[in-house]
């Protein structure tokens, strides 16, 4: 049936099902590997079928874009409120710097856009703050727009050279935990980022959890103090 129609596409692979089409993951992800919302799909159309597809079948599924918002708002329909997802990914707060390393994605303020226009349906969201390729970028990012996801999943870059040290990058950790526990946010650590991640701090906190941060608590003048006068960048270096 539906599933059948999605492997025959390509969309999905058998290994996705196991016998007679039962469901073995939980949610079909679209995509780490590209974006689901690429230029050619206004004509395309590609993964509106996809989507049809497992709407249709009743499977579980998420995208993850920083692609346009309109496509995206053209397919909401294709999503099951409490049961499917929609994320976006947003590593710069700098609208310039944005544009210098994305310069066909959507806008930072076009992928907010699309966290709320899900919210409001009911459609759980997600921010992805990976990889974190300046680290003060980052913590604004948490800072501004972690409020608009139902939580975040944040790493350091997996397959290409760090050269930034150890050190800093635990200093950007613990700078990171602060404004997570500051803003009482739901998150998730990338298992790239946990060998630097403070040692009494969960890796994983479901939305509206309880948990505490030990030492110095951050305040919300910590953190406006902090993007002002920078102090929370760890460099990219030495």
């Amino acid at each position: 049936g539906d599933i059948a129609k999605l492997q025959t596409a390509g969309i999905v692979g058998p290994s996705l099902f196991g016998e007679e089409g039962r469901e073995v993951l939980p949610q079909v992800l679209l995509q780490f590997a590209g974006d689901p919302y690429p230029s050619i799909e206004k004509g395309g159309r590609i993964t509106r079928r996809a989507l049809e597809l497992l709407h249709d079948g009743d499977v579980p599924h998420a995208v993850l874009t920083k692609g346009s918002r309109d496509l995206v708002r053209r397919d909401l329909s294709c999503f099951n409120a409490g049961r499917d997802a929609i994320a976006t990914t947003i590593v710069f707060a700098d609208e310039a710097k944005r544009e210098h390393y994305e310069p066909q994605a959507e806008t930072t303020a076009g992928r907010v856009d699309i966290l709320a226009m899900a919210r409001a349906r009911g459609i759980e969201t997600w921010l992805s703050v990976e990889p974190v390729i300046d680290p003060l970028e980052a913590l604004k990012v948490v800072h501004w727009y972690g409020q608009f996801a139902d939580h975040l999943k944040i790493g350091k870059p997996n397959h290409v050279r760090d050269d930034v040290p150890q050190a800093a990058w635990q200093i950007f950790s613990q700078n990171l935990a602060g404004v997570l526990w500051a803003k009482r946010l739901g998150y998730y650590i990338n298992r790239s980022l946990r060998p630097a991640w403070p040692r009494d701090v969960p890796y994983h906190v479901m939305p509206g959890e309880p948990w505490e941060l030990r030492g110095d608590r951050v305040t919300e003048e910590d953190l406006g103090g902090w993007m002002e006068r920078g102090e929370a960048s760890i460099g990219q270096g030495g």
